[in-house]
């Protein structure tokens, strides 16, 4: 991306309700619909934020292109490009990129757009959001299950079903679900057996149908996680708590342990 970063800014924030946070030009605009293009269409692009550009004077142009894009049933994924192509934040060859990707976006399933939006939810750290767009992805695809035209679709669109079952445990575990995540993954096996899922489950319940090398894989995997997050921040401060105050003390781990799954969990 070019340095050039710093273009007219709004005097009005414009919020992002779902997202809850607040942009103040097109170029912050220009990242989130760069960095997370499922995420901008499905929280970002509307026709609220074509008036804000508008009355902001960020483009007028942009704003009209916008304006019609909406009554004319543009493709979302144009008038996205229509704000990137606005401003001087992207290379050339960032744009050409983006095209495919928009090409991509176009070509999914609705199970598909769903399951990769919630996956771009978690990257995010919007674990919330992320769960829910799992989850109509899996109602999506049941009835897809339903409606296989033949034995390889079936058996494809069921992989499909486990595999974003398994992203709905990994939403549980970072939210300390460890119920949740183990339902999820008796779904998950009753469409057949998952090396994916035999790992989830290995790590949540310590067994599975594993070898004993990917076990120790596994094993090997957790302590190096165990031993970031004991690096963390919230870790040190509880171990630096003084221990002269019994109640006190798991007064203010209590505390820190809050803010540390807070600060984790990200819910949106």
């Amino acid at each position: 991306m070019p340095v050039l970063l710093a273009g007219k800014m709004a005097k009005t924030s414009f919020h992002i309700d779902k997202l809850n946070i607040s942009i103040n030009g097109l170029e912050e605009l220009c990242f989130l619909i760069y960095t997370y293009p499922l995420v901008a269409l499905d929280a970002v692009l509307s026709k609220e934020l074509a008036q804000w550009i508008e009355e902001s004077q960020l483009g007028g142009e942009l704003a009209a292109k916008l304006k019609e894009g909406f009554k004319t049933g543009d493709s979302p994924e144009n008038m996205l490009l229509y704000i990137l192509q606005s401003t001087n934040y992207l290379t050339n060859a960032e744009l050409r990129g983006f095209v495919q990707e928009a090409v991509g976006i176009r070509r999914y399933s609705e199970s598909g757009l769903l399951r990769e939006t919630g996956r771009m939810y978690y990257r995010l750290g919007l674990y919330q959001l992320a769960y829910a767009k799992l989850e109509e992805s899996v109602s999506n695809l049941e009835e897809e299950i339903k409606h296989a035209k033949d034995e390889l679709e079936l058996i494809s669109k069921r992989n499909e079903k486990s595999d974003v079952l398994c992203d709905m445990v990994a939403v549980c575990m970072l939210r300390f679900d460890e119920v949740k995540a183990v339902k999820l993954l008796d779904l998950s096996e009753q469409t057949g057996r998952f090396k994916r899922a035999e790992e989830y489950r290995y790590l949540i319940t310590g067994e599975a149908f594993l070898s004993e090398e990917e076990k120790e894989a596994l094993d090997i995997k957790r302590k190096r996680l165990e031993t970031t997050v004991r690096e963390k921040r919230q870790c040190r401060k509880i171990k630096e708590l003084p221990a002269k105050d019994p109640v006190k003390l798991l007064k203010d781990a209590g505390e820190i342990l809050c803010e540390w799954k807070k600060e984790y969990r990200k819910t949106g």
